[in-house]
């Protein structure tokens, strides 16, 4: 009815403004019924101009005003503006804002230039003001930081699982290649078992090709371990030679805790006589696993010589902690974590950063072997465990209940006190041991240095002696280290 009254009123302009989210408001005079605005057709000389696109719904805002009123506003105010430039900006502000999801529209039949604010000169023709003011740049779309944190993440973590997926395909195609040189192999010896011979390759005599796989390398240290592995599995197979791809499989192998097969890759680095980075950090890795000095030595001949970082470190963390070096360990792994984001490391090291919790791996039971029983056993045993952030710990010995506080760990020593709360047979009802054991063999067994009693419970604390008797003692884990 109003798209009627203003064509027969033969207007040289006509506009109209919706900004409306719900059903189309001239329903009853149009067919259309669909949720959002409709679309309608504008006659000679009109601009109608929706919030939305058509079937779609609007904003309402946050403020007095729905967004595109508000955009619409600010814009029809800014002089010599010409009414489609109007409509273009706030269009661009709406969808910048909703992140496209409005978007303005308008149905034009104009036939001349409008302008909602005149500029300072204009020309007068007729009902119009005609003018060609120059053009003024866009406005800058404005970005929520939070979102684009948000989406920023996202995308990371998106990228990441893509990345596993795709090391998983490399692994399967991997093994596959594998498979069928396996059974090429059992052909092979079938005919050669029958009397054959099987069909010989034409001897092209051409040299293989030295393949640089330092990309592969740094991956082992971060995301993405296992594509790395398939990666140094195919180029092994394809060139059995290739000294620095075997060496990359060994470190793969030991993340990935085959360390038999990797010792079975290091004979074959062993036989074949080559020194490069790579190899070299497989060897300091395998001969670090057993404890042996000559590790130190090629981890630093493979810094020298240009390895990744990185997976140096990683290395030197795998070794720490298999031989329970938890000193060494956290700063290795301290180092790493500066090296690389968390978001990019390597997916063994949450474990390693679990094995190195020296308080977490002290939680267990354990009793004192004093070697042969004589009168001044003490048949202590204790149950070590964590309350809240603190080691404690609690059990018996031949005299009494014991409770074990004040645990502290320094280089490759472990110390902490005991208080005896009852005797059976001493006048004291209660005194003070503390204790001394070398950890530097791991936590499962501790020689017992030295041990102290305070028997008045006041600091003078005085070497145990006869209190404790004569002979080697060994603290001996009786239960695993929990999980």
């Amino acid at each position: 009815m109003v798209l009627g009254k203003m064509e027969d009123a033969r207007n040289d302009l006509n506009i109209i403004i919706l900004d409306a989210c719900r059903n189309n408001p001239f329903a009853r005079s149009f067919r259309s019924a669909e949720l959002g605005l409709a679309k309608m057709d504008a006659p000679t000389g009109s601009l109608i101009s929706y919030a939305t696109a058509p079937g779609s719904v609007a904003s309402d805002g946050a403020g007095r005003n729905g967004l595109f009123t508000q955009y619409l506003l600010t814009n029809m105010a800014t002089p010599g503006l010409p009414i489609t430039e109007v409509f273009m900006r706030v269009r661009q502000s709406v969808v910048a804002e909703t992140k496209r999801k409005q978007v303005p529209w308008e149905a034009s039949s104009l036939i001349g230039q409008f302008y909602f604010s005149s500029p300072a000169e204009v020309v007068a023709s007729g009902q119009h003001v005609v003018l060609s003011p120059p053009m003024s740049p866009p406005p800058q779309l404005r970005l929520d930081p939070k979102a684009e944190k948000k989406r920023l993440a996202e995308d990371a973590a998106q990228l990441k699982r893509e990345k596993l997926e795709l090391a998983e395909l490399q692994t399967l195609q991997a093994e596959k290649d594998r498979l069928e040189a396996e059974h090429q192999k059992v052909v092979q010896g079938k005919l050669l078992a029958m009397g054959g011979k099987p069909p010989q390759k034409p001897n092209t005599a051409t040299a293989v090709p030295v393949v640089n796989h330092a990309a592969q390398f740094a991956q082992l240290a971060r995301a993405g371990q296992l594509k790395a592995r398939g990666y140094f599995e195919h180029a092994v197979q394809s060139n059995p030679d290739d000294a620095d791809a075997r060496a990359g499989l060994a470190i793969a192998l030991v993340f990935s805790g085959r360390e038999a097969d990797a010792k079975y890759q290091l004979q074959r680095l062993n036989e074949s006589g080559t020194q490069s980075p790579g190899v070299r950090l497989a060897k300091g890795l395998l001969l670090g696993l057993e404890g042996n000095t000559d590790a130190a030595y090629q981890f630093n001949r493979a810094q020298e010589e240009g390895a990744d970082r990185a997976l140096l470190l990683l290395c030197q963390i795998t070794a720490a902690a298999k031989n329970n070096d938890y000193k060494k360990g956290q700063s290795y792994l301290s180092e790493y974590a500066a090296q690389v984001s968390e978001l990019e490391r390597a997916e063994n090291v949450a474990g390693l950063a679990k094995s190195l919790d020296v308080e977490r791996a002290m939680v267990g039971k354990f009793l004192l072997d004093e070697g042969s029983k004589t009168s001044s056993t003490w048949n202590l045993v204790l149950d070590i465990y964590r309350q809240g952030s603190t080691l404690v710990g609690s059990g018996t010995l031949s005299a009494g209940k014991v409770r074990a506080f004040d645990f502290k760990f320094t280089d490759s020593t472990l110390t902490f006190s005991l208080e005896v709360e009852r005797s059976k047979w001493l006048t004291n009802s209660s005194f003070y041991w503390r204790m001394v054991l070398d950890a530097s063999r791991g936590l499962n067994s501790m020689q017992v240095l030295s041990v102290e009693v305070d028997l008045s419970k006041n600091g003078e604390w005085k070497p145990a002696g006869d209190w404790f008797g004569s002979g080697p003692r060994l603290l001996v884990r009786q239960s695993p280290v929990v999980k």
